[in-house]
């Protein structure tokens, strides 16, 4: 798990235990208190959340990695550690406090520098490509050109089979630019053409693609009406299509 997760996980987890030891802290501003590490683990370990981003690929904390983080995040804390319970002496809840917001804010800074980058490289693929190629020349190997291609017509015909005849991809987006509610939710629209007819720089390019512009669809229809249902359907069978195709790339 990315060190900054890991983290605020423990910090917020930890805080939540503490207070509600002694839901009066908040207005004295300093606690002393225990927590039991047995339980701290189980918080972390049965958190909704946590088990969403370990379903995603993120590995799991168990007891030592959560004492590395608490040593991690606590450098000047006197903290001891004795029959399995954490004690916390005259621990600063507004430090604490502080220190998850700085971290959240951090992660959240973080993590929209990389969209912003990523909606860039999908928006201006020709750049991207020009900057790869700067160094090493713009020759294109023809069998992994026609490898992309046939994974690209792979992966759109699979989806539109799991439509069944109802709304796919291309049908979504004829449905959103005849009521004009593509153009007015999003700044720049990716045209199906190109993703029928370009070949992807890779296969993450090809997802990336496909992920924005299903995003798109489902960003520009109103909460729970037909268009909105159809779009987070074909989100769902995205999903399956891409996970199919990585069983099959193995």
């Amino acid at each position: 798990m990315q060190p900054e997760i890991s983290e605020l996980i423990v910090l917020q987890i930890i805080h939540t235990l503490l207070v509600l030891q002694s839901p009066s802290s908040g207005s004295v501003g300093v606690i002393s208190g225990k927590v039991s590490l047995v339980r701290l683990t189980n918080e972390i370990q049965n958190n909704v959340l946590v088990n969403q981003m370990v379903e995603r690929g993120e590995d799991k904390l168990d007891i030592n990695d959560i004492l590395v983080v608490v040593k991690r995040v606590f450098p000047n804390q006197r903290i001891s550690l004795v029959d399995g319970q954490l004690s916390f002496h005259n621990l600063q809840l507004t430090e604490l406090q502080n220190g998850i917001r700085e971290r959240l804010h951090r992660f959240c800074h973080a993590q929209q520098a990389a969209i912003a980058r990523l909606e860039d490289d999908i928006l201006n693929p020709q750049r991207r490509t020009a900057a790869g190629g700067a160094g090493g020349g713009t020759n294109v190997d023809p069998k992994r050109e026609k490898l992309l291609q046939l994974y690209r017509d792979t992966v759109l015909n699979k989806l539109q089979a799991k439509s069944g005849g109802k709304m796919d991809l291309q049908t979504l987006y004829e449905t959103l630019n005849a009521s004009g509610a593509l153009d007015s939710a999003v700044r720049q629209v990716i045209e199906i053409d190109r993703i029928k007819n370009d070949t992807p720089s890779s296969v993450h390019d090809l997802q990336l693609v496909i992920q924005k512009s299903i995003c798109d669809g489902v960003m520009s229809c109103e909460t729970d009406t037909d268009t909105w249902l159809a779009a987070r359907q074909l989100q769902a069978h995205f999903d399956d299509t891409v996970q199919f195709m990585r069983r099959a790339l193995e």
